[in-house]
């Protein structure tokens, strides 16, 4: 009986699943008391100690008992970051163990999920583009990965590794390869009995840590962004940088040993919007992008 349950065990897969929130602080528009009249008749304030939102009234006092809904007036996470908690911090917390994972041959995937303006892609890549984000006050988890890659993988010394980048989004249902040179980089949905479901986008090997940073850098260029009233440089599509991690044994003159392939996803989701509220919205295409955003 106990060799049976110790087997069961052995092939059981295992997922570990992080859900972090992450608060950004208010901008100038935000702060500006014109603006509070639109915010409704309550708010929401962190609580990290039990790593929780709660709703609050407008004068910052928990709402009434009257007025508490389950599931609605509190939520709980695996961590609720403040507004001072750095980048790095967050990373730290939800990123770091999961690249040495990668490293070891499992897959893994960060993405950044929430409203447009509500601050992903700077957490994802810093100010400005992934280029700007090389210097170091402005780097985002991209980069952080990007960079404990190589420093994990000259860690294993029996091991050669080769990284390759492919970089893809997802614009108004339609999937793209953004790393590809063609006219029509559009791309099919396929699926296989053993890949599983996959698209053929474009791989480009990346052997050091600037190559690996200009192929990111190179698709996030050509990513589906536009002006809303919300935000100035809105992305209009999920991307996805997907990096594959492939180890073979060093001088394997038998061939004996093992590869290891593992894949890294970064994931930085268009924002959610809701297409009722013309507020984010500036035109009907905006509008339609929006639609096209929530059918995830």
């Amino acid at each position: 009986m106990s060799d049976a349950v110790s087997d069961i065990k052995e092939e059981t897969v295992v997922e570990d699943i992080k859900v972090c929130l992450r608060l950004r602080p208010l901008n100038k528009r935000e702060r500006d008391p014109k603006m509070w009249g639109s915010s409704g008749e309550y708010a929401w304030k962190p609580f990290p100690q039990a790593n929780s939102m709660i709703q609050v009234q407008r004068n910052g006092s928990p709402v009434g008992r009257e007025d508490r809904k389950s599931g609605r007036s509190m939520f709980t996470f695996d961590k609720v970051f403040e507004d001072s908690d750095t980048t790095e911090y967050v990373y730290s917390f939800a990123g770091k163990e999961l690249v040495q994972s990668c490293i070891e041959g499992r897959n893994g995937s960060i993405f950044a999920y929430g409203q447009t303006s509500s601050g992903k892609t700077h957490t994802m890549q810093g100010d400005g583009s992934i280029r700007d984000g090389m210097i170091k006050e402005n780097r985002g988890i991209i980069h952080m990965v990007a960079k404990d890659l190589f420093q994990e993988a000259d860690l294993v010394k029996d091991r050669d590794f080769v990284f390759n980048v492919s970089v893809i989004e997802v614009y108004n249902e339609e999937v793209r390869d953004l790393l590809s040179k063609a006219k029509d980089n559009r791309l099919g949905i396929r699926e296989d009995t053993s890949l599983g479901v996959f698209v053929n986008a474009t791989r480009v090997e990346a052997s050091s840590l600037k190559k690996l940073i200009a192929c990111l850098s190179a698709g996030e260029r050509n990513r589906a962004v536009a002006r809303t009233t919300l935000n100035k440089r809105s992305s209009r599509s999920h991307i996805i940088f997907s990096i594959s991690i492939e180890s073979f044994p060093v001088d394997d003159i038998s061939g004996g040993g093992y590869g290891r392939i593992s894949t890294l996803n970064l994931i930085d989701l268009a924002g959610s919007e809701s297409v009722r509220h013309r507020s984010s919205h500036s035109n009907e295409t905006r509008r339609k992008e929006g639609g096209s955003i929530n059918k995830r």
